[in-house]
């Protein structure tokens, strides 16, 4: 499901971007900041379901697990979460349903 909505001016933003393996160029995803509660563990798991879709996520239970650990398991790594208060031009797009920026 996707939102479509009208960007303009502000817009808070995450930047992810990190790295698959076997490829050389970082992978960059976009998400919005006021899509919905964003902790470690919701990163961690809308990086590895924006790349793997019809994957089973792992188990994360409390105080058992890192972000590089769940993310190597595939394949991804160096995972770098910047925060951005963005003053763009106009942008159209949509925001999915899982506060991707597309």
């Amino acid at each position: 499901m996707e939102l479509s909505v009208h960007l303009e001016g502000t817009m808070d933003i995450f930047r992810l971007t990190y790295t698959l393996v076997g490829q050389h160029e970082p992978r960059e995803l976009l998400l919005d900041v006021l899509a919905r509660r964003w902790t470690a563990r919701v990163i961690v798991q809308t990086v590895i379901m924006h790349e793997f879709p019809d994957c089973n996520l792992p188990e994360m239970k409390a105080g058992q697990w890192t972000a590089d650990d769940v993310l190597a398991q595939f394949g991804i790594s160096g995972l770098e979460c910047t925060y951005i208060n963005w003053l763009g031009e106009e942008w159209h797009g949509h925001v999915t349903a899982t506060g991707i920026i597309a």
